[in-house]
């Protein structure tokens, strides 16, 4: 549950980079990936190895669902930590945004070749997308997160029954059902980033078929027909 907090944090890094560096990023052999995701991981089992610290585990099993009574008040913190997680990210996705803006208005301005304007592209539809999905995680995840330190703290207010108590605990330690719909809505973004490019490149492309400059168009088309079957 960790990492998937985690890792948009370091999707905003790695575009903030993309997106300062956006000329030589393609050429460059970049190891920021590698190593964001070696330190979110490490993080990772730092906040698991915390909260069970002082634990002694003398009870039949392990469960994240059913914490012992010793290692609570730190698994309380662990969410109020996420909680502070998602503020984080959301303040690193602004950022990142306003630096996205600027940086393809400055591009626009200018006069730029065609690889560049290329490259540009290409960073602006990934910089887009990573912004969407990590908007749609910050809204899910926070509402999740949000319900779980609710149903935490709260929780024994709205329910006598200790069963059900522990349940409504469980729901947001063990079903992040959340990672379903960022699936669903990065596939829908990126299927409309597809389309949109294809269109605009069939409509770049396209070879005027009227007038003085269609019938030279239809001259070389047909004399490049036969060219190629002569040869």
């Amino acid at each position: 549950m960790t990492n998937s907090m985690l890792l948009p944090i370091g999707f905003s890094i790695e575009r903030l980079y993309a997106l300062k560096n956006a000329e030589n990023y393609e050429k460059e052999k970049i190891f920021l990936g590698p190593i964001l995701v070696i330190i979110l991981v490490a993080l990772d089992f730092l906040f698991i190895g915390l909260i069970y610290f002082d634990e002694e585990f003398t009870g039949p099993f392990i469960s994240l669902i059913l914490v012992p009574s010793t290692s609570a008040f730190q698994f309380n913190i662990y969410f109020y930590c996420l909680l502070g997680v998602q503020i984080f990210n959301l303040i690193c996705n602004i950022f990142t945004l306003v630096f996205h803006s600027k940086k393809h208005r400055n591009s626009q301005q200018k006069t730029n070749t065609l690889s560049f304007q290329y490259v540009m592209a290409e960073v602006n539809d990934s910089s887009m997308f990573t912004l969407v999905v990590s908007f749609s995680h910050l809204l899910f995840a926070g509402f999740y997160i949000i319900c779980g330190i609710f149903a935490r703290q709260f929780g024994p207010t709205f329910f006598d029954n200790v069963v059900d108590y522990t349940v409504a605990r469980a729901v947001f330690c063990s079903i992040p059902s959340y990672n379903f719909m960022i699936v669903f809505i990065g596939s829908l973004i990126l299927f409309q980033q597809n389309k949109k490019k294809a269109s605009k490149v069939a409509s770049n492309i396209a070879l005027v078929s009227i007038g003085q400059e269609g019938a030279l168009n239809y001259e070389n088309v047909t004399r490049n027909i036969w060219d190629r079957a002569v040869n």
